[in-house]
This record gives C-alpha cells, sequence and structure tokens, in this order.
C-alpha cells in the first residue's frame, strides 16, 4: 500500500517558524479549542491569517507558516481522539468556562476534528498533546513556507 501525504499547516510568527523547522515543535505552549498542544490545521488560509492577525497583534510584520507532509498510515498508529463539530464546540466553550484552554490534555498523543467558529466548513485540525504526539509530528516532513 502507498502512504498517503496529507498537508497541514501550522501559522506562527517568522522567528517561531524557524525554531520549529530547527528544534522541533512545543507541545508546552500552545493552547485552543482542544487545550494544550501544538496544532496544525488543513487550510492554509487559516495558518496565514492566524499567523498574520498574531503579528498585527504585536504591531508586527513577523509571521511564518509550516507546511507538513503528515504520513496518514502512520498518523493511524498514534492513539487519536476524534471529534465532531457538536464536540469540539462544547469542549472550546467548557476550556473557555473553567479557563483550561492552556492547560488541558486529554491523554492522548493527537486530537482530531473540525476547526470551529463563525463560518469554517471543511477545514480540520490535529493538535498534538503527547511526548509521543510531539515525536511524530517533528519526523514529518516540513517546510517553512512565509517568510
Amino acid at each position: 500500500m502507498l502512504n498517503k501525504m496529507l498537508i497541514y499547516y501550522h501559522g506562527t510568527d517568522g522567528k517561531s517558524a524557524q525554531s520549529i523547522l530547527q528544534s522541533g515543535a512545543n507541545i508546552d505552549y500552545g493552547s485552543g479549542e482542544l487545550g494544550k498542544g501544538f496544532y496544525i490545521g488543513s487550510s492554509i488560509w487559516r495558518a496565514f491569517s492566524w499567523a498574520w492577525h498574531k503579528a498585527k497583534e504585536k504591531k508586527s510584520s513577523d509571521y511564518g507558516v509550516i507546511e507538513y507532509h503528515v504520513n496518514e498510515e502512520d498518523f493511524l498508529q498514534l492513539k487519536v481522539l476524534c471529534k465532531n463539530r457538536q464536540s469540539v464546540e462544547s469542549t472550546f466553550a467548557y476550556l473557555r468556562q473553567t479557563n483550561q484552554e492552556k492547560s488541558k490534555v486529554f491523554g492522548n498523543d493527537a486530537i482530531w476534528g473540525p476547526l470551529v467558529g463563525k463560518n469554517i466548513k471543511d477545514t480540520y485540525q490535529i493538535k498534538f498533546e503527547s511526548p509521543k504526539g510531539k515525536e511524530f509530528i517533528n519526523s514529518q516532513n516540513k517546510r517553512i513556507l512565509w517568510p
């Protein structure tokens, strides 16, 4: 069987993009709809938009996008929690209410689900939250698209 490569993106600042490319992703800093971890998403536009808006908030023009080529067969060997839209929305609401967006982990290597929010359709995210998940994402082929 041929290994299928899935393409995902991570938006950040340019300095962090260089650091991730050289030293790897860190699961201890990120936060979001599914808690603490390192996130990648299926939409290049969303990754670029995220990075650009974060830079604008800091009054900076330093943003970066990393493209990941994820080996699907190897990814499915991880302990993955799959969530549907309703589950991600309720998880995000709960994490916001309990102020756990920067601390919650679920005990999986990765969590896969849709990106939720206003007018977001057919965009998916993967959060890596364990040492095994971190090792996996850091072993995948990647390149910086911006800067």
